[in-house]
């Protein structure tokens, strides 16, 4: 322990913990520091954006130091090969003691050092509302007695950045033996050029720090520095102390540029997560140092933002790009150095999640991006891949809810701002065309870029294991390929952890093509899926780079609506699993592409669908009647088909389980019911309402038997781990113990049936399965959820869920299947009505209905207004 305590104190008095060796601000940079010291990549590093709006008063009791503060004293100033550390010359600071501003105990001064940046107005590690100083001066303490580290910090402003009247101004509160004290510092420490240069300088603490230390924000943080230590109590005072900018101007020119590091994630449940722009290692290796804490199964995205609040924030990527609602905008064209065109050698590295492509040359400068309204040069960073677990799912952004099978991400960062921009391509497999769209595509890529990315794949499909790499030569402009005039402009965020935002996204128009073969080979050597899907739009701005934009398909009410079918065989839902299984699950030949083999998945009255609540209508309907049978208990045979348990009755009075009411046409009876699920707590319904996913859902499916007509009553499950405390007894008090029991003894069994066809008899009562909410209900007409996806379906979804533990949930995750869910598809034409009078507004403007003529391009308003006068003078013809 004292040894460790004395290499504390030793790094504390140098104001280093790692060599110079180990990191700098340049190549060895904030951004990679991660790399060789894990801490940085922790979640409570210093330093941060300060949002005044989000801090809490907190009434603090003054510092108080002791009277060696006042005195001048002999220091030690020292270029580590970082900063320029000052020391006391003791054998320890024991005298120049800090007490009172709530810290607990008394704290020695350790050291003080400057931070700077590369111009007047950059240079403060931490900002305040996003404002950037000039510099930041940290005053290190440490309590002997806990070795708790304290740091004060002061800003450094620019008498540049002022105007003459807030120079008298702000000069006014910088005390003369304070301006004065800092200018013979300055005029001795500007000729510390090299590492290990010493001098010595009498100097005054009082005086180095001002008078202003009553304001100031405190915050727990870490070392701004590597190893990135946590647990360092932060005091930053609000007054800044004002420079000539000739001095700062020195230390720029005569020690070093710059030697700060950007704000970091403010990750507490004190003050709301705030937005930066700043690179860290989960951009430069996009996935790797946060490998440990999500993927895409299990912590997948739908639960990232339980560990990354930033991940349900409200400027996410990636979106879905509704083009009839973008906004054209035009654009220069971007510009490539000639790097981009070059031959050069990239390291590709599985970093646990996909294939990053890094550039590791001594010329990496050379790589600069400009143009295409990007402010100021960007340099690339690297290339990474996503894709899925079919040809028709794979890309992270989609087009009208058209996904791609892969999305490519070339990654680039602005030196001097930190500003991140990606530019991103879609990956169409030739399998998605005919033969003659397969020719016109083609036609539009280079066979170099086809060759390109062919030596590329023939290579990457061998990192099967995380941390293997290998080297490839690689041309940046032959894989980008021609296109790149038409794309679309948002800003957004990364799509993986920790979800910053602030990030440029441009997407191109045209797709780059891949054969099968090579989108396979992913799938099955390295990754199976890696992708996120689309999030909330709320109210960002699309902008488009073309003039002329086609409406999508996806809803349009200039249409006929697909009239619907209604006939369908008892024999078709009681084994709809069963009988196809062969041909269609949730993988590979998953839902994205059902519709090869069942034409009618594609069609246009698709189940399940987000249920956006502010867009239903109102309609009365009659209470539904259960006949005597649903309140027995009787004897059901639960049977894995394949794709999920189903639970069925075979007794002699099947007759007897008669549904009415509701608003249904006739009798129904009873024919089966069962689960859907997902990889987590937070997904796994199939119906969404205002884009929120249920972690299951239950489906009790009726048929008419002399239409043939079939009706689904859907509950939504929600997992008891979704919950605050409150939020559990509140709910919990909604859903009967006879409800909660009954799904448990389900459970208990139903979990072991792990394989295809196990079956089992368990006694079960339908009314406790259903529960006592089944008043208020959502209503509309779809189809089965499953191939052949047979349409005219009945769809009841109720309002409130049923409640399970998140044990119960997780049994049929790890023991039978993974998931078993398809997502929401477009509702087009069709209403949705609700059995209840008042509903509320969804908090996600995207969610609510809104004018159409408000998304609507001014461009395209005058082909509108002719297909409606065509189709006017039309009936007024007839």
């Amino acid at each position: 322990m004292r040894v460790v305590i004395f290499i504390l104190l030793l790094s504390l008095s140098t104001g280093s913990f790692a060599s110079g060796n180990d990191w700098n601000y340049q190549n060895e940079g904030p951004d990679v520091w991660s790399d060789s010291y894990p801490l940085c990549a922790a979640r409570l590093q210093s330093p941060i954006d300060i949002k005044t709006a989000c801090t809490k008063y907190l009434s603090y009791k003054p510092f108080q130091f002791t009277e060696d503060y006042s005195m001048v004293h002999n220091f030690t100033l020292q270029n580590n090969g970082h900063t320029i550390v000052g020391t006391w010359n003791a054998s320890y600071s024991a005298s120049l003691k800090l007490v009172g501003g709530d810290l607990n105990g008394s704290f020695d001064f350790v050291s003080f050092h400057l931070h700077w940046g590369e111009n007047y107005r950059s240079g403060s590690e931490h900002q305040v509302n996003g404002n950037k100083y000039a510099g930041e001066i940290h005053f290190i303490y440490m309590n002997p007695k806990t070795h708790q580290v304290a740091v004060l910090g002061i800003f450094m402003e620019s008498v540049r950045n002022l105007t003459i009247n807030e120079t008298v101004e702000k000069t006014a509160r910088s005390p003369s033996y304070t301006i004065d004290e800092w200018k013979r510092y300055f005029d001795v420490a500007q000729y510390l050029k090299k590492p290990d240069n010493t001098t010595n300088l009498s100097l005054n603490l009082s005086s180095l720090m001002g008078d202003s230390l009553n304001d100031f924000w405190r915050y727990e943080g870490s070392l701004t520095t590597p190893p990135c230590t946590e647990g360092i109590i932060w005091t930053i005072f609000r007054e800044p102390i004002v420079f000539t900018e000739s001095e700062l101007e020195s230390f720029r020119t005569n020690v070093y540029f710059e030697d700060y590091r950007d704000p970091q994630p403010f990750n507490t449940t004190e003050m709301p997560i705030e937005l930066f722009i700043f690179v860290t290692t989960a951009l430069v290796v996009p996935h790797a140092v946060f490998g440990e804490l999500w993927n895409y199964g299990d912590l997948g995205p739908d639960v990232w933002s339980d560990t990354y609040p930033l991940c349900a924030s409200r400027s996410q990527s990636p979106i879905n790009i509704k083009t009839a609602c973008t906004t054209f905008q035009p654009f220069l064209p971007f510009k490539f150095s000639s790097s981009y065109s070059k031959t050069n050698n990239f390291t590709l590295q599985n970093n646990g999640h996909t294939i990053v492509g890094q550039y590791f040359g001594n010329d990496t400068a050379s790589f600069n991006l400009t143009g295409g309204a990007l402010n100021g040069t960007f340099r690339f960073v690297n290339f990474h891949l996503h894709w899925g677990e079919n040809y028709k799912s794979g890309s992270e952004h989609q087009v009208n809810g058209k996904k791609y099978a892969g999305e490519i991400h070339f990654v680039h960062r602005n030196p001097d701002t930190g500003q991140i921009a990606v530019l991103g391509m879609f990956m169409e497999s030739v399998r998605n065309f005919t033969i003659h769209e397969t020719i016109e595509k083609a036609a539009k890529v280079s066979v170099t870029t086809v060759n390109e990315w062919k030596r590329y794949f023939d290579v990457a499909e061998q990192l099967t294991q995380y941390e293997n790499k290998t080297v490839l030569n690689l041309n940046l402009v032959s894989l980008m390929g021609d296109s790149l005039s038409d794309f679309w402009r948002y800003a957004g965020s990364l799509t993986t952890p920790p979800c910053t935002e602030g990030i440029i996204w441009t997407m191109f128009r045209d797709p780059i093509i891949f054969t099968e073969s090579e989108l396979a080979s992913f799938r099955t050597n390295v990754y199976f899926e890696d992708y996120r899907g689309p999030q909330p739009l709320y109210d960002r701005i699309v902008y488009r780079s073309f003039e002329n934009e086609t409406l999508s398909k996806i809803p349009d009410t200039t249409e006929i609506p697909m009239q619907l079918l209604v006939l369908l065989t008892s024999l078709l839902v009681v084994i709809s699993h069963a009988v196809f299984g062969e041909l269609w699950n949730y993988g590979d030949l998953g839902p994205d592409v059902w519709s090869d083999t069942y034409p009618l998945c594609a069609s246009r009255s698709q189940s399940p669908i987000n249920i956006k609540t502010a867009c239903t209508t109102f309609q009365p309907f009659l209470p539904f009647k259960f006949s005597s049978s649903y309140s027995k208990t009787n004897n059901f045979t639960l049977q894995n088909n394949g794709h999920t348990i189903v639970g069925q009755y075979f007794g002699n009075d099947t007759a007897s389980f008669n549904l009415t009411g509701g608003a249904l046409n006739g009798t129904f009876r009873f024919v089966n019911f069962h689960l859907h699920w997902g990889e987590n707590y937070k997904s796994g319904s199939e119906h969404q309402v205002n884009g929120k996913k249920y972690a299951g859902e239950i489906h009790f499916v009726h048929r008419n038997p002399d239409t043939g007509q079939i009706a689904v009553l859907g509950m939504f499950m929600e997992s008891v781990r979704n919950f605050t405390i409150h939020e559990t007894i509140e709910k919990a008090a909604k859903v009967s113990v006879t409800t909660v029991n009954e799904w448990k003894r389900y459970f208990d069994v139903a979990e072991q049936l792990t394989q295809y066809e196990n079956k089992t008899v368990l006694n079960l009562n339908l009314v406790s399965l259903m529960g006592d909410s089944l008043s208020d209900f959502w209503r509309y007409a779809g189809s089965l959820t499953t191939p052949p996806c047979t349409e005219g379906i009945i769809w009841t979804m109720f309002r409130d869920p049923i409640i399970f533990t998140e044990s119960e949930l997780a049994s049929f995750r790890t023991n039978v299947y993974f998931e078993d869910y398809r997502g929401p598809q477009p509702l087009y034409d069709r209403i949705v009505y609700r059995s209840f009078e008042n509903e509320t507004l969804s908090t996600i403007p995207e969610y609510n209905c809104c004018s159409g003529a408000s998304k609507i391009p001014l461009e395209l308003l005058p082909c509108i207004a002719m297909k409606f006068l065509l189709l006017l003078f039309s009936h007024v013809s007839k």
